[in-house]
């Protein structure tokens, strides 16, 4: 019998390909990460076709307690609990999908965000699910770290729903944004008086 992976012990079994998570031979801890990305997106369409969705659609359910812990519900049965330094119970369900919220004497701070906000705020904020193949763990980064290629990969493989929304305008940010920073250094460059020569050069790269 093949040995399980340490990091999922009893629940994934070793396989051909090396586990990105645990630097086995098994590729389960990358088909847990994939199928919790495809789980919040799932939840995602299910509201639009069943009409929860509206407008202003949650992007990010997530509050502070009073001691600093933050709490993020990342899908809809996603139920998360925190015993603060106050000694109250604080908890936060419902994903995308609802805000659920525990009645404290002091209450915690939302923080939860639509798709509404600006994107500038959003593109910090919002997560995505990642491998980190260094630490073995599974983190989640900002989509304004995201690489260019890890963005357009994750639009190849047929994801949609807010997310990918938010990815699309992301790209469409940085050509926006890079575009005009080039166009600022390449104005600076010539009011500090490169030659003509210099000049060519930068913006021939």
């Amino acid at each position: 019998m093949q040995p399980y992976c340490k990091t999922f012990r009893a629940s994934k079994v070793h396989k051909a390909k090396a586990c990105r998570l645990c630097a086995e031979d098994t590729e389960g801890g990358a088909n847990y990460i994939r199928q919790q990305n495809k789980q919040i997106i799932k939840e995602q369409l299910m509201d639009e076709l069943t009409g929860i969705s509206n407008v202003r659609q949650i992007i990010r359910n997530s509050m502070v307690c009073p001691d600093g812990t933050v709490l993020i519900s990342r899908h809809r049965h996603d139920y998360r609990t925190h015993t603060d330094a106050n000694g109250d119970k604080y908890m936060v369900d419902g994903g995308n999908s609802y805000l659920r919220r525990s009645i404290n004497d002091i209450p915690a701070v939302d923080t939860s965000l639509y798709t509404d906000d600006p994107h500038e705020l959003l593109r910090g904020e919002i997560t995505w699910g990642r491998l980190s193949v260094k630490d073995n763990y599974h983190e989640y980064i900002p989509i304004k770290q995201m690489s260019r290629a890890h963005i357009t990969n994750i639009i190849a493989d047929g994801y949609t729903g807010v997310y990918v929304d938010l990815m699309l305008a992301e790209l469409q940010w940085r050509d926006d944004h890079e575009s005009v920073s080039e166009a600022k250094r390449l104005e600076i460059q010539r009011e500090a008086g490169y030659g003509q020569e210099q000049q060519e050069e930068i913006e021939n790269g």
